[in-house]
C-alpha cells in the first residue's frame, strides 16, 4: 500500500532521527534557494505552455530540483505543480527522500503495490486539492515520456487511469533550463575537474608496459576516488592496442603493449556534476611522427576552443574553429562529427 513519511511505520524514516538532522545540515550541497531559483524556472516554463502539473521521471531531473538520488532503477515520479513538489518512489529508497529531500514531500510503495498505481493515486490526491472544479474540468499533464522510470507502457497505463487529463511530451522542459548552469553548479563541476585532473596525473606515471588494462582502470578510479571525486555515470575506459578501435570500449584483462597506443576516456563527479577527459599516450621507447603531429594539433585546437568560449559565442562558430584547426592534420585519419558534449548531472543508463 501506498505510504508517506506521515504514516510509514517504518522507524528508519523517521525526520527526527539525528543522522537525519546531521546528514541534512552537511551534505545537502545547494542552498534552498538555489533550489528555489530551479523550481521557478520550471514552473514559468510549465505556465507558458499551460501545464498544470508536470510529472518528471528522469533522475537528472529528479535530482535537479529535489537533491533525490539513487544509483536504483525503481519507477518513480516527481509531481511538479504550483505550491508542489511531491516525490512518489519504492519504500526501499524512502530514505533518500528523508535523508537527500528536505524541500520535498515524498510517498512510496512496498512490494506488494503497483508502482504506476501509486503514481496515479498521487495525482489524483492533486486534483482533489484542486477542487471541484479541477475535477471537472481537462487538466493539462506534462510528462517526461519513456525515461526508463516510466515506460511508454507505463504512460499509456496512466493515461487511461486519468481520462480527466490531457498529456503533452515535456521531456526537455527541465532538461532546458539545465543547460544554463549556476556559479554554485560551476563551482561543482571545477571541483570534479581537479580531481580529474590530478588523479588522472597521478595514475599516469604509473602506467607500465605489461599491466593491465583493469589493473589501471583500478588505479584510475582510485586515484580520482581519493581526491574527492564521488562514483561516475559511467566507468573509465581504457583501451589499449585494438580495444581503442571500440567505441565506449571498458577495461578488460589485457596486458599493455610494450609499444602502441592507450586510450583513456575518464570520468570524475562531484555532487552528481560531471566532468570528462579524454588522453591518449604512445607506449614505447620512441612516438612516431603522425603522433606526434597529431598531439600538437589538438593541443592548438585546445587553444582556440578556449579563445572561442566566450559568452554569447554559438556552439556551432566554435566547433567551425575547431575544424578549421583540425583539419590541417596530413595523416589518414577520420575527424569525429563533434567536438565536445554537454555535460552535467550525470548517472548511470
Amino acid at each position: 500500500m501506498p505510504m508517506d513519511e506521515a504514516g510509514s511505520k517504518n522507524p528508519l524514516l523517521n525526520p527526527d532521527l539525528p543522522s537525519v538532522k546531521e546528514y541534512r545540515a552537511t551534505c545537502i550541497p545547494f542552498q534552498k534557494s538555489e533550489y528555489d531559483r530551479r523550481l521557478q524556472l520550471v514552473l514559468g516554463s510549465m505556465k507558458h505552455k499551460s501545464i498544470k502539473l508536470l510529472v518528471a521521471s528522469k533522475p537528472s531531473s529528479i535530482y535537479y530540483l529535489t537533491n533525490y538520488q539513487t544509483p536504483g532503477s525503481p519507477t518513480q515520479a516527481l509531481l511538479v505543480a504550483e505550491g508542489k513538489l511531491h516525490l512518489v518512489t519504492r519504500e526501499l529508497e524512502a530514505t533518500n527522500c528523508l535523508y537527500r529531500a528536505p524541500y520535498t514531500t515524498w510517498s512510496c510503495y512496498d512490494e506488494e503495490t503497483d508502482p504506476l498505481m501509486a503514481i496515479v493515486a498521487a495525482v489524483k490526491a492533486f486534483l482533489e486539492e484542486g477542487g471541484s472544479e479541477a475535477r471537472e474540468k481537462l487538466v493539462e499533464i506534462g510528462v517526461e515520456e519513456n525515461t526508463g522510470r516510466l515506460t511508454n507502457e507505463d504512460l499509456n497505463r496512466l493515461k487511461q487511469a486519468l481520462p480527466r487529463c490531457k498529456f503533452s511530451d515535456c521531456s526537455t522542459l527541465i532538461s532546458e533550463h539545465r543547460m544554463v548552469k549556476s556559479s554554485a553548479e560551476v563551482e561543482c563541476a571545477r571541483r570534479a575537474a581537479q580531481a580529474l585532473e590530478d588523479g588522472m596525473n597521478a595514475a599516469i606515471w604509473q602506467i607500465e608496459p605489461g599491466m593491465m588494462e583493469t589493473e589501471l582502470s583500478g588505479i584510475i578510479s582510485h586515484e580520482i576516488m581519493r581526491r574527492g571525486s564521488e562514483h561516475t555515470a559511467y566507468p573509465p575506459f581504457v583501451a589499449s592496442g585494438y580495444g581503442g578501435c571500440m567505441g565506449h570500449y571498458t577495461a578488460e584483462a589485457r596486458a599493455l603493449p610494450k609499444e602502441g597506443l592507450l586510450f583513456m576516456e575518464v570520468g570524475a563527479s562531484f555532487r552528481r556534476y560531471h566532468v570528462a577527459r579524454m588522453h591518449t599516450l604512445f607506449i614505447g621507447p620512441t612516438e612516431p611522427l603522425w603522433f606526434k603531429e597529431g598531439r600538437e594539433i589538438i593541443l592548438e585546437a585546445h587553444r582556440v576552443a578556449r579563445q572561442c568560449l566566450v559568452p554569447g559565442a554559438l556552439a556551432k562558430d566554435v566547433d567551425a574553429a575547431i575544424s578549421r584547426v583540425m583539419a590541417r592534420y596530413q595523416h589518414p585519419h577520420k575527424k569525429s562529427q563533434r567536438s565536445g558534449y554537454s555535460i552535467g548531472i550525470g548517472f548511470a543508463p
